[in-house]
């Protein structure tokens, strides 16, 4: 397993408001890190477009951002909720309920 440290930040919603957590697989339970490691690659991450836009109605939408840095790598991407890939659903929903 690789090191990971992802930053995640969340705009909009109702009330608009920002949180932004970091999460670095050092500090992780094995089973925990391993499982971000997972959501990484299953999400093809290294190889997803730096902006990912929704062009319908935006009220209330969620806007994601999302930086991941590994073993000589580092990728940032942002993506509107409704235009997340397939791919990315899992990583993107883990890292919105995930309590350390």
């Amino acid at each position: 397993m690789n090191h990971l440290r992802v930053t995640f930040e969340t705009t909009g919603g109702l009330g608009g408001m920002t949180m932004t957590r970091t999460i670095d697989s050092d500090m992780l339970l094995a089973e925990q890190a391993n499982r971000l490691c997972q959501l990484v690659d299953a999400s093809n991450f290294f190889n997803l477009p730096i902006a990912i836009t929704y062009s319908g109605p935006i009220r209330d939408l969620f806007h994601y951002k999302l930086i991941v840095e590994s073993v000589g790598k580092k990728h940032t991407i942002e993506v509107d909720e409704p235009a997340a890939p397939s791919e990315l659903k899992p990583l993107l929903q883990w890292l919105r309920t995930f309590k350390p």
